[in-house]
C-alpha cells in the first residue's frame, strides 16, 4: 500500500496561498500545504510525496510552467493544476504538449471549482498510482477518524453496548457536490467588542473577546473571504516583541497547519498586522473535558470507551506525522454543542513559556512526563504519559495523586492508582505512565485496546 501524499499550493503571494489552503483544507481531508517561493516548494516536493501541485503561473524567477516541469521530473505522476488570471492559449498548450499541466484554472476561482479541481485530482493520482493512501493518512477520513461522541452519553445517560461501535461516516470530496458547511469551533462567554481593524487586516470583522491567558487574547470573528467564524488569538506583547520567540512560533505553526483530522482543531493561519501578531484558528463552540467532569462527575466506562477511541485516532494520526501535543490534559479536550470531540492547541500550547523563559518547561503538572520535567527529547510515549493520567481522572473524578504527594516537587510525584479501580485497569494504568518511556505501551493503540480489555473485563 502506498505511503499517504499531500496537497501542494505554490503562490508568490502569502495572503493568496493562505486562503487556498484554508478552503481545500477545510474541505478535503488531504494534507495541505502551500508555500511561497518555488525553491523552497522544489526542495519539499523531493523530500515528501505530493499527490496534487497547484501552482500560480506568475512567479518570480521561476513561472508555474517550469515548476511543473520540475515537479513531474521528481514524480512523474503528480497531478499538476495551474492557476492564474493571466492563462493563454499558448501557455495551456504549452503545458498539455509537455505532459506537465493536467489542468488550468483562471482568477479569480470559486471554493466549488477548486475543490471540485482538487478532488478529481486527487483521484486520479490514486489511480496513476494504483493505490490509496495508507493508515497514516486515511485517520481523519476512515471509520476512526469519524467517531462522534452520542449526546446521550454526555450527558451521562449510558449507552448499549451495541452503540458503544456505531460509528458515523462522513466521506468528502468524493463529487463535485461541496460537503455542507461545517460548525466552527471554541469557546463560551462574552465580551466588549474588539477595536475592529487595531491588530488585524479587513478581512476579519466583527470581533468579539471572548477569552485571555498568558499567551494572548483569544477573539471570536467574522473571515469575510472565507464566509465563516475563526477564532483570532491576539499574541501578548511579551511573545510579538521576542525575534526568537516569533521565529519557533512560525516553525511550530507551519507543523500544526499539515494537520488535518475532524477532530483535531485545525489552525489556518499565522499573520502580522501594525506589529501585532496572531493566529486563525478554526471555531467551535463547546465545553472542555476539565468542566464536564468537574460538573459531572467520571465519564460513564461506554462513553470513556469513546473518547479513548477518538484520541487514539486522532493523536496517533499525529504521531504518524512526527507531531506531539506536548500538553494533552481535559482542558486541551472540547466537546462541541454537536458532541464531536476536538483537540485544541495542538504543538502550539508551550509558546508562552518559552518566550519569556528559556528554562520553561513545556507541560502542565501531574500530568506531564518525566522526559519533559527532565527537558529529554520528546516522543509519542510522552503524549501517551499524558493520557494515561487523564484516564484515570476521566474514570474517577480525581488525578491519581496519594495525599502525602499534593505540593510536591513534580520530580518527585509518583502517580497512584485509585484502589475502587479492577486490578486490570490499575495494571493498565500503572504501565501507561511507567516513569522510563520504555516500560509504557509502545504506542498509544496499544494503551487504548489493553485499557479497553480491561475495562469490559
Amino acid at each position: 500500500m502506498k505511503e499517504s501524499f499531500k496537497v501542494m499550493i505554490v503562490d508568490d503571494e502569502p495572503a493568496v496561498a493562505g486562503i487556498t489552503r484554508t478552503v481545500l483544507a477545510s474541505n478535503l481531508d488531504s494534507v495541505v500545504l502551500d508555500f511561497n517561493d518555488p525553491l523552497e516548494a522544489i526542495a519539499n516536493l523531493e523530500a515528501e510525496e505530493y499527490g496534487v501541485l497547484l501552482s500560480d503561473y506568475q512567479m518570480p524567477g521561476m513561472n508555474g510552467l517550469e515548476l511543473a516541469e520540475k515537479a513531474v521530473m521528481i514524480n512523474p505522476d503528480i497531478v499538476v493544476v495551474l492557476i492564474s488570471a493571466l492563462i493563454t492559449k499558448e501557455i495551456l498548450l504549452e503545458g498539455l504538449n509537455k505532459g506537465t499541466v493536467w489542468k488550468c484554472i483562471e482568477k479569480p476561482w470559486t471554493t466549488d471549482e477548486i475543490v471540485k479541481v482538487v478532488t478529481e485530482g486527487i483521484a486520479l493520482y490514486k489511480d496513476k498510482t494504483d493505490g490509496a493512501p495508507s493508515q497514516a493518512a486515511g485517520a481523519s477520513g476512515g471509520a476512526g477518524g469519524r467517531l462522534v461522541i452520542k449526546k446521550g452519553a454526555i450527558k451521562n445517560k449510558p449507552l448499549t453496548g451495541s452503540e458503544i461501535n456505531k460509528k458515523r461516516f462522513i466521506i468528502k470530496g468524493k463529487s463535485a457536490k461541496p460537503p455542507p458547511p461545517k460548525k466552527r469551533i471554541v469557546v463560551k462567554g462574552k465580551g466588549a467588542p474588539a477595536d475592529v481593524g487595531s491588530f488585524t487586516s479587513d478581512r476579519y470583522m466583527n470581533l468579539r473577546k471572548i477569552n485571555e491567558g498568558g499567551s494572548g487574547e483569544l477573539y471570536r470573528a467574522d473571515d469575510t473571504l472565507l464566509g465563516m467564524p475563526v477564532a483570532i488569538k491576539l499574541l501578548a506583547a511579551h511573545i510579538a516583541n521576542d525575534a526568537e520567540a516569533i521565529r519557533e512560533l512560525f516553525a511550530e505553526a507551519r507543523v500544526a497547519m499539515q494537520l488535518s483530522h475532524k477532530h483535531i482543531v485545525r489552525l489556518h493561519n499565522i499573520d502580522e498586522h501594525n506589529g501585532s501578531y496572531y493566529l486563525v484558528m478554526e471555531y467551535i463552540d463547546g465545553i472542555t473535558l476539565h468542566d464536564y467532569i468537574r460538573d459531572g462527575g467520571p465519564l460513564p466506562p461506554e462513553t470513556l470507551i469513546q473518547v479513548l477511541d477518538i484520541l487514539d485516532d486522532a493523536i496517533s494520526y499525529a504521531h504518524r506525522q512526527n507531531i506531539t501535543h506536548r500538553d494533552i490534559h481535559p482542558a486541551n479536550i472540547m466537546i462541541t454543542n454537536d458532541g464531536v470531540l476536538k483537540i485544541i492547541d495542538y504543538g502550539l500550547a508551550c509558546l508562552s513559556g518559552k518566550a519569556s523563559d528559556s528554562n520553561y518547561i513545556c507541560g502542565t503538572p501531574y500530568y506531564i512526563s518525566p522526559e519533559a520535567l527532565e527537558q529529554k527529547p520528546l516522543d509519542a510515549r510522552s503524549d501517551l504519559f499524558s493520557i494515561t493520567i487523564m484516564t484515570h481522572e476521566l474514570l474517577t473524578g480525581s488525578l491519581p495523586i496519594p495525599a502525602d504527594q499534593e505540593g510536591v516537587d513534580m520530580h518527585d510525584f509518583v502517580p497512584k492508582c485509585a484502589t475502587s479501580l479492577p486490578l486490570d485497569v490499575q495494571r493498565v494504568l500503572q504501565k501507561g505512565w511507567a516513569r522510563q518511556p520504555d516500560q509504557r505501551y509502545e504506542d498509544l493503540h496499544a494503551f487504548v485496546e489493553a485499557m479497553k480489555n480491561a475495562m469490559r473485563g
